[in-house]
C-alpha cells in the first residue's frame, strides 16, 4: 500500500528527502557553529595572553628601572598609595580588574603558590590549582578549559610565568621569604575571554532552514525537477545571509578595535584578527570538522589562507619599517649558531617555495660557525630574499647558500629565473621600489623587502650584493665581516 502510494506520488519522496536534508543541516550547523565559536575564542585568548605578557615585560624592563632611578617606590597595594607605582604583577592584576569592571568581555589575572603578602589569603579555584600543577610540569605548554561564568560562555586560558633577569630584584626584595633564580616557575597568567554570541546567528540559520523546507516541499510536491529553482533561491538567500554576517563581523571588529586602544603600545594585537582568519581558513582547508562539500569551497579557503599569510608578512614588514624609521630597531645581539638557525627557518622557507611549485634547496656550512648578531634580523633577511624570489623570479629552483670566504660569512639566495634588467639593479635597495620595468611588477607586495634586507645588513656592518643576468637568474648575498664571527 505504502509503496503503491509512493509510486503514484513520487513528490512525497522528494519532499521527505528535502526535509531530511534540512533537518541534518540544522543539526550540523549548530554543531559547526559551536566548534567555530570555541576555535575563535581559543585564538583570541592566545593572542590576548601574548599581548598581556608583552605589556608586563615592557613595564618590568622599561618603566620600573626608570621609576627606581627617579626615587619612586613600588607597591603591591596601589589603592593605598598616591606616590608609588605598582609592581609589574600588581599592574597586570589591576588592569585585569579594570577590564572586568568595564565589562570588556575579557580579563586577566595572575596567581602563584608563593603570592605577595597582600594576596596571601586569596583562595584559588579548582581550575587555577590544576593550571599551577600542570604548567609547572609542562613549562612550554598551555592550559585551558571552556566554562560558564555568570551565565556567560567563556574560555579560561593560562600560561606559566618563569623568572627572568628583569624580575629577580623586585621579587627577591618583596618580602615573601624566598630567593628566586632565573628560570624558576613563578606562577600562572590567566586570561578569560567571552565566546562570540551565537543566538542571532542560530536564529538566522533556523529561519533560513524553515524557508528552505517550505519552498522545497511545495516545489518538490508539484514538480519533479525543482533543482534549478531551489538552487537559485538558496544562492540568493546565501548572499543575503553573507551580507548580514559581514555586517555583524564588521561590528565585532570595531568593538575589538575599541578594546585594543587600551593596549595601544602593543603591536601584536594588530595581528589577532588576521591570525584568526588564517587559522579558520587552515581549519576549513584541512576539513577538520568535516567535508566542505563543494571543491570550490576548498579552493576559496586555500586562497583565503595564502592571502592571509601574505598580509601577515606585510604587517610584520610594516612594523619593522616603523621601528627602524621612527623609534629605532630594538637590536638584541646574541651568539647565533648558523646551522641550527638555518634548520629552524628551513620549514618556513620550504613551505613558501613549494606552495608556489618551486623546488627548494638549502646548503649548510660544512663546519659549525657562530655569528654575533640579531637573530630576528637574520631570519627576516632570509625570509624576505626567498619571498622575493618566489614572487618575482619565475624560477623553477631556489637555493640558499651558506659559506665562509676570506673570513667572511656569506648568506645567499640564488634562483634560476628570469633575471633583473640592468637599469633596475641600482634602485632595488630603495624603499618601496618594486621594479616598474620588470614583467613581475604587478606581483603583490609593498617593495620594502630588499630595503629591510639592506638595512639589516648594514646594522651588522655587512653589505647586500646583487648579481643578475636576464634570462639566467639572480643571486642576492648578504656578507658579514670577520669581526662578527666566532
Amino acid at each position: 500500500m505504502v509503496f503503491r502510494t509512493i509510486g503514484r506520488h513520487p513528490q512525497i519522496v522528494v519532499a521527505i528527502f528535502i526535509l531530511g536534508v534540512v533537518g541534518l543541516f540544522i543539526v550540523g550547523s549548530k554543531h559547526y557553529l559551536e566548534q567555530t565559536r570555541q576555535a575563535l575564542a581559543f585564538e583570541t585568548a592566545k593572542a590576548f595572553e601574548i599581548s598581556i605578557t608583552t605589556l608586563h615585560h615592557f613595564y618590568s624592563k622599561e618603566i620600573v628601572p626608570r621609576a627606581k632611578a627617579g626615587g619612586i617606590e613600588l607597591t603591591d597595594d596601589l589603592s593605598s598609595s598616591i606616590d608609588k607605582i605598582p609592581f609589574p604583577a600588581t599592574m597586570t592584576i589591576n588592569y585585569g580588574e579594570e577590564l572586568e569592571n568595564v565589562s570588556a568581555g575579557m580579563t586577566t589575572s595572575m596567581y602563584s603558590t608563593y603570592p605577595f603578602p597582600g594576596r596571601a589569603s586569596r583562595k584559588l579555584d579548582p581550575f587555577q590549582l590544576a593550571a599551577l600543577n600542570f604548567l609547572k610540569e609542562h613549562p612550554e605548554d598551555h592550559f585551558y578549559r571552556f566554562a560558564k561564568i555568570a551565565n556567560r560562555d567563556v574560555i579560561r586560558y593560562s600560561k606559566g610565568i618563569f623568572m627572568n633577569t628583569d624580575c629577580i630584584e623586585c621579587h627577591n626584595s618583596a618580602g615573601i621569604g624566598r630567593k628566586w633564580a632565573v628560570g624558576d616557575f613563578r606562577g600562572v597568567r590567566e586570561v578569560i575571554i567571552d565566546l562570540p554570541r551565537a543566538d542571532e546567528l542560530e536564529q538566522e540559520m533556523t529561519k533560513f532552514a524553515i524557508i528552505l523546507a517550505v519552498l522545497a516541499t511545495i516545489f518538490g510536491s508539484i514538480v519533479m525537477l525543482p533543482t534549478v529553482r531551489i538552487l537559485q533561491s538558496t544562492s540568493k538567500t546565501n548572499r543575503i545571509l553573507a551580507d548580514e554576517l559581514s555586517a555583524k563581523n564588521a561590528v565585532l571588529e570595531n568593538a575589538d578595535l575599541a578594546k585594543n586602544r587600551l593596549m595601544k603600545g602593543v603591536g601584536h594585537d594588530l595581528k589577532t584578527p588576521l591570525n584568526a582568519i588564517i587559522g579558520f581558513s587552515d581549519t576549513m582547508n584541512n576539513e577538520i570538522f568535516g567535508k566542505l562539500g563543494n571543491e570550490k569551497y576548498k579552493d576559496y579557503s586555500q586562497s583565503i589562507h595564502s592571502s592571509g599569510l601574505h598580509l601577515l608578512r606585510m604587517i610584520d614588514q610594516l612594523l619593522n619599517t616603523g621601528a627602524i624609521q621612527d623609534t629605532g630597531w630594538s637590536y638584541e645581539e646574541e651568539a647565533l649558531a648558523i646551522n641550527p638557525m638555518l634548520a629552524s627557518i628551513e620549514p618556513v622557507l620550504r613551505a613558501a617555495t613549494e606552495m608556489a611549485g618551486i623546488k627548494f634547496e638549502l646548503e649548510y656550512l660544512p663546519t659549525e660557525l657562530t655569528l654575533i648578531g640579531d637573530g630576528r634580523a637574520l631570519r627576516q633577511i632570509l625570509t624576505n630574499l626567498v619571498d622575493n624570489a618566489v614572487k618575482y623570479s619565475k624560477a623553477s629552483l631556489i637555493t640558499v647558500h651558506c659559506k665562509q670566504e676570506e673570513g667572511k660569512l656569506i648568506l645567499s639566495v640564488e634562483d634560476n629565473g628570469i633575471g633583473i634588467f640592468e637599469q633596475e639593479l641600482s634602485r632595488l635597495r630603495e624603499e618601496h621600489y618594486r621594479g616598474d620595468a620588470s614583467p613581475q611588477h604587478h606581483a603583490m607586495g609593498m617593495g620594502i623587502g630588499l630595503w629591510l634586507v639592506d638595512t639589516f645588513a648594514k646594522m651588522h656592518g655587512g653589505e647586500l650584493t646583487i648579481d643578475s643576468t636576464v634570462g639566467k637568474g639572480s643571486c642576492f648575498s648578504v656578507i658579514f665581516p670577520p669581526d662578527r664571527l666566532v
